[in-house]
């Protein structure tokens, strides 16, 4: 058997730049990774067989439990093997050209606005929910739009090319995030 066919699978929520990759990258880092676009997704690919673990947000330091999670993990088919806190910095990022003052709409996963209340609220934006940290990165830099910002990682700012316009908007020098490390119950039964 080769190397890659033996590649343990993790599936996390977002994409490249997300938190939760920059989780699995650090805390499960022999594995595949299989993005994917909602944690009922996640948890399916552990359930069905297609992803060996998953990686869930369980809880955030600012936001409290994240209770889609919280239900997710009470199926009979998952059990959390471990638990790991990754540290969290969002920041406002905006296209080539972009500053604060040209801002009109920002996206950002709910949680990731939640977390950055205090400095929405001083600003008169639209703001707009998105799946993931990531994918509000990836839908600033495909509009090109200087109005349009997202509040992601670092990560995802060096991966779709776009330029940070604001740092650590958190509202919490320490905001961490709680991941569950989950596999199927008799994955090893």
């Amino acid at each position: 058997m080769t190397a890659a066919a033996s590649a343990r699978i993790v599936a996390y929520l977002g994409g490249h730049g997300s938190f939760s990759e920059e989780a699995c990258r650090r805390f499960v880092p022999a594995h595949q990774l299989m993005p994917l676009r909602d944690f009922a997704s996640v948890a399916r690919a552990v359930c069905q067989g297609s992803a060996d673990l998953a990686l869930l947000p369980v809880s955030n330091s600012r936001v409290g439990p994240i209770a889609t999670v919280r239900q997710l993990l009470a199926h009979p088919e998952l059990r959390v093997v471990g638990e790991e806190v990754l540290g969290v910095r969002l920041h406002l990022l905006g296209c080539s050209g972009s500053t604060v003052d040209a801002v009109r709409r920002v996206s950002s996963h709910p949680a990731a606005l939640v977390q950055c209340e205090a400095y929405l609220g001083e600003r008169n934006w639209t703001v707009a929910p998105t799946t993931s940290t990531s994918e509000a990165a990836r839908q600033v830099a495909a509009s090109n739009d200087p109005t349009h910002a997202a509040i992601a990682s670092e990560a995802a700012a060096v991966l779709h090319g776009l330029q940070l316009l604001s740092r650590d908007l958190q509202g919490e020098a320490e905001n961490v995030t709680r991941f569950a490390i989950v596999e199927r119950r008799d994955q090893f039964a």
